[in-house]
């Protein structure tokens, strides 16, 4: 066990005034204080704690200090006793000027043996002089230990640990450590195979055709009955809107920021037939009626112009090339190839 360090001093005062305290303790005169010192309980056994409490009868105006046990050094056998812990200084009864304050050490110790302390020693100051003031008892304790006959004690093996059951609880912390360092290892794996095959650690979803797109709108806002529910101005807003974002995507035309006449004027120049570029003239100008004029048009109208903008696309959506098979033999478009 690790000793305390807040007893040697008092072992110090006690082994420097040993011989003057113990043989012949001072009387108090009638102005000094008095000092009463015990020990309790005074047999102990070996470890046990037992407790040193000091009382000091004093005018109100004398002033004295008990022993601090912070400072190193003292005596051989400090070793021997280990200071617990100190109270703070209390007070135990007022009468008029005299006052009783009172201290207590909790100590233990670690041999056994008969120790004699002798008498206990407290500084008075008294006109800017310390002088010494010793109890009135001398203490003693007794410290015992156990008694084994080593005739009839048997010695054993150590026991063995106790096998206890495997819990959970125990593991858990493991599994959950060991699933994690998994996942590391496979995101590891995963990087490193991208890496040695130089694609992209995120590769971005492949673009929809414009007219997919076109006529899933389409058919999205057809469900919605705009125009049935007397929302014409919408239902021409919503189909124009689909209408230039397919021309955008399909011809490259910036037809989201052109008026209606830019785009038939775009169209000119991509070189459509003579029956889609009417479906788009016919579109553009009734919407413009619609949302500036607030023309209303019949429920054939509506219809036919959701046809005509749907056929439009269907007509006009840009197919795949056909890729030749390998084992087909070369072609020559424009030269017969020479046998």
């Amino acid at each position: 066990m690790k000793r305390n360090r807040y007893y040697p001093v008092f072992f110090a005062v006690l082994a420097g005034l040993w011989f003057a305290g113990a043989a012949s303790p001072q009387s108090p005169a009638p102005d000094r204080p008095a000092v009463s010192a015990r020990i309790v309980p005074d047999t102990i056994l070996i470890g046990d704690r037992f407790r040193l409490t000091v009382e000091v009868s004093k005018d109100l105006a004398k002033v004295v200090d008990f022993p601090s046990f912070g400072e190193a050094g003292g005596p051989a056998s400090r070793d021997t006793f280990e200071v617990v812990s100190v109270s703070a200084v209390d007070t135990l009864a007022r009468e008029g000027r005299k006052h009783t304050v009172a201290i207590t050490y909790e100590m233990t110790c670690f041999e056994p043996g008969s120790y004699n302390l002798g008498h206990f020693p407290v500084l008075y100051l008294d006109k800017n002089v310390m002088d010494t003031i010793y109890s009135a008892e001398s203490l003693s304790l007794v410290v015992r230990t156990f008694e084994i006959d080593t005739l009839k004690q048997q010695i054993v093996d150590v026991k063995k640990p106790i096998h206890t059951p495997l819990q959970f609880r125990e593991i858990r912390g493991y599994l959950l450590w060991g699933l994690l360092a998994l996942a590391l290892i496979g995101l590891a794996v995963w990087l490193f195979v991208k890496m040695k095959r130089k694609e992209s650690f995120f590769a971005p979803r492949p673009e929809e055709p414009p007219h997919v797109t076109a006529i899933r709108a389409l058919e999205e806002m057809h469900e919605q009955k705009l125009w049935q529910n007397g929302r014409h101005k919408q239902y021409y807003t919503v189909l124009t809107d689909i209408i230039r974002t397919y021309l955008e995507g399909r011809y490259g035309i910036g037809a989201g920021e052109m008026t209606s006449d830019e785009i038939r004027t775009a169209l000119r120049a991509v070189g459509l037939d003579a029956l889609e570029y009417d479906r788009m003239d016919r579109l553009f100008s009734t919407a413009d009626l619609v949302k500036f004029a607030k023309f209303v048009p019949d429920p054939d109208e509506n219809e036919r112009l959701y046809s005509d903008s749907y056929y439009f696309v269907e007509d006009t959506k840009l197919l795949p090339t056909e890729q030749p098979r390998p084992d087909a033999e070369e072609s020559e478009p424009f030269e017969k190839r020479e046998e």
